[in-house]
């Protein structure tokens, strides 16, 4: 490597004496080709000597493109690529296009011939050369190129392109003709024969045909005038069939300047070209002029010149005919141009080309291999055929590199393997000439390789729960998930959701994933369904004696249960009378009048939480409360009012009216009385629980409310 002289660093001053650099010194290149090792003795003082070692690098110097790229077209099939290194004749990559569209190589990435770029691009070549060779390409096509230089580690430049046209080969069969029968209705594409809308304006429409297309701007179109409408408006046809083609003014009133150009023809002798024209409905829009132009280098309007002078089409169909033997053995281009000025339509049928070839007839492609993506161990065929005398000779390519033995019309790999991926073409051959197929490019699709497997899950009854997979592997992929290796209908998505999930969701789910190269099954996923939360057997209301012990129970489902018990809506804890709170069984012992009341136990779990129906514990005061003692209620049942009978003897007390969630609804004192009145309207007819506190005793009853 070689560079310019240049101050590195300015010194400021000279050295003298000591502090300065003694009597021995070396500089060396390191391995990694950048960096510069320097070891030297140094006079650090008038009595001492060391030495020092250090490094540096040099600036780097900005990446440079190749120069002087250039495409060049040599043949009909071949494009030359000529170029200059840069300064550092760092190794270049070439790659080509239909169109001029290239993606951006992958810094860190080594790249060789057939890999294709993201973004767009094949590689044709890497290397120091400076010169390539395309070969094997269509005949008048466009070619794009672009040059990179690898600076080090594949560390690629911006680029540089170019492109090139290859030499028409022409056509050599004759008649050549063009009816338009094969056209679909209405469309603006004939190849390959080309248009060109030279005035790009909006065409006149018509009230006597309707089709697709019609006002828009285009040079010709396909016209079926049975289909349009016009046959039974007008009378006019297609001169031959039911199609044929049509130009039509600017709407803005313009002179119309719509080319229909003939592919390359490569003519013999007694060379002519004919066409059937027809202006319709003349008495309207008066006949439209047409044109006959000729090009002897391209297809470009901009090369054409006149072979006639404007011509009329008739009000029926006529044919002209135009002489082309000033143009024997030459290639050409014919356009038939229309350029009327607001008339309306110019409508031609059954081109034909006529010219005498010589027998002696080149090999020439006719049908050129298909791009094929193949799975590993499959086959492939590449098929190609040719016209042209006999006999034509046949050598297949990978690579522009000979197959031996591959010199039949068809190629086949019978067991594709990561090697045989590459560009395939065919060169054929006779005494007359040569003619090399379009590529073919051969790519290795992949079977389907499991990236995500779904996940067990447990889950409560009702939840949603979703399960996913991924894989990698060459499109199209299809899923199919099954439940305990049963096909799940519909199931075809690569995630797989339940909604509401129940006990007979639970199982273990896989998914298999497929495309044309084979299958893969994913791990299972198990799905636990945990039931939610709830009270199968509730606790039963209970009348006890003072002093007796009591006990209330609760059964629940669930998991991860805990109970809570309450009294009145209120928590219990263990204490005093009271144990197991915080179980399904709850225990009153040696009850008293105060443990009256409705209990009820909320149990939660993992999936929600549960509260049993009330269960009313009644204490009673022993025998003489129940019969002698106990207050008389009248009516009962009662439609609002209740009348309580407390005796002959005036008594004190309170009294509590509560529902059967032991909920307390009402509360009144009372003194010196012998009958209570309780006014229950408006409340929901049912049963409701009263405790009367009669002086020292207290009673349980029932009130019956009936509206």
């Amino acid at each position: 490597m070689t560079f310019a002289e240049a101050t590195a660093i300015a010194g400021t001053s000279s050295q003298s004496s000591y502090n300065r650099f003694g009597d021995y010194s070396q500089t060396s290149l390191d391995p990694d080709g950048l960096t510069f090792w320097h070891t030297g003795q140094y006079c650090s003082s008038a009595s001492g000597q060391e030495t020092r070692i250090y490094s540096f690098q040099l600036p780097a110097g900005t990446p440079t493109d190749v120069s002087n790229f250039n495409a060049t077209a040599v043949s009909t099939s071949q494009i030359d690529l000529t170029w200059t290194l840069n300064s550092n004749s760092n190794p270049v990559m070439v790659a080509w296009n239909t169109t001029n569209s290239f993606g951006t190589p992958a810094n860190g990435t080594a790249y060789t011939a057939g890999n294709t770029i993201a973004g767009g691009g094949t590689v044709l070549y890497y290397g120091t050369a400076n010169n390539f060779s395309h070969t094997g390409l269509t005949p008048a096509t466009t070619y794009y190129y672009k040059i990179w230089s690898n600076t080090g580690s594949y560390t690629w430049t911006t680029g540089v392109t170019d492109n090139a046209t290859t030499f028409s080969s022409g056509n050599t069969s004759y008649p050549f003709t063009l009816d338009f029968e094969s056209s679909a209705d209405y469309t603006t594409s004939f190849s390959p024969w080309t248009t060109y809308d030279g005035d790009a304006q909006a065409t006149y429409q018509s009230s006597d045909a309707t089709f697709t297309g019609e006002g828009t701007a285009f040079a010709y179109l396909c016209m079926n005038p049975s289909l349009s409408g016009w046959t039974a408006a007008q009378g006019d046809a297609a001169h031959g069939g039911s199609r044929c083609g049509m130009a039509v003014c600017p709407a803005d009133a313009s002179q119309s300047n719509d080319w229909f150009i003939s592919p390359a023809m490569s003519l013999g002798t007694g060379s002519s070209f004919s066409l059937w024209v027809l202006s319709p409905k003349p008495s309207t829009w008066g006949n439209d002029s047409y044109q006959i132009m000729i090009s002897t280098t391209d297809n470009q309007p901009a090369s054409f010149t006149a072979l006639s002078s404007l011509v009329e089409a008739p009000a029926t169909w006529t044919q002209h005919t135009y002489s082309l033997s000033a143009y024997d053995n030459q290639t050409i281009y014919l356009a038939i141009r229309h350029v009327s000025t607001d008339m309306f339509m110019f409508w031609m049928d059954d081109l034909q080309f006529n010219s005498t070839i010589s027998s002696s007839n080149a090999a020439t492609i006719v049908s050129n291999p298909s791009s094929s993506s193949v799975c590993t161990g499959g086959s492939v065929t590449f098929t190609v055929s040719a016209t042209g005398d006999a006999p034509i000779t046949y050598q297949w390519q990978k690579n522009s590199t000979n197959i031996p033995g591959a010199t039949n019309s068809s190629y086949t790999i019978a067991a594709v393997a990561a090697g045989d991926v590459g560009a395939y073409r065919c060169i054929v051959t006779n005494a007359a000439g040569a003619d090399t197929s379009t590529v073919a490019n051969l790519t290795l699709s992949t079977a389907p390789s499991i990236t995500t497997n779904p996940v067990s899950a447990t889950q409560c009854a009702g939840t949603n729960v979703t399960f996913t997979a991924a894989a990698s592997g060459t499109a199209t992929l299809t899923y199919q998930w099954k439940k305990d290796g049963s096909v799940i209908a519909g199931a075809t998505n690569a995630s797989y959701t339940i909604s509401s999930i129940t006990a007979g969701n639970a199982g273990s789910y896989t998914c298999v994933v497929t495309n044309s190269c084979g299958s893969a099954t994913t791990t299972a996923a198990v799905l636990t369904v945990t039931p939610a939360t709830a009270i199968t057997t509730h606790p039963v209301s209970l009348n006890a004696y003072d002093s007796d012990d009591v006990t209330l129970t609760v059964v629940a489902v669930g998991s991860g249960l805990s109970y809570q018990w309450r009294k009145d809506g209120i928590n219990l804890s263990d204490g005093g009378n009271i144990s197991g709170s915080t179980t399904a069984t709850l225990q009153i012992t040696n009850v008293s009048p105060s443990d009256y009341g409705t209990y009820t136990c909320v149990v939660t779990g993992s999936c929600g939480s549960a509260t049993s129906n009330g269960a009313v514990l009644t204490i009673l005061t022993g025998v003489e409360d129940l019969e002698a003692l106990r207050p008389d209620i009248y009516p009962n049942p009662s439609n609002g009012d209740f009348t309580i009978d407390l005796g002959q003897t005036p008594a004190s007390g309170n009294y509590y009216v509560y529902d059967l969630d032991g909920k307390l609804l009402l509360w009144r004192m009372y003194k010196d009385a012998t009958q209570i009145v309780i006014d229950l309207s408006g409340r929901a007819q049912g049963t409701y629980l009263i405790r009367i506190d009669v002086n020292d005793k207290t009673f349980f009853d029932r009130l019956i409310l009936k509206n």
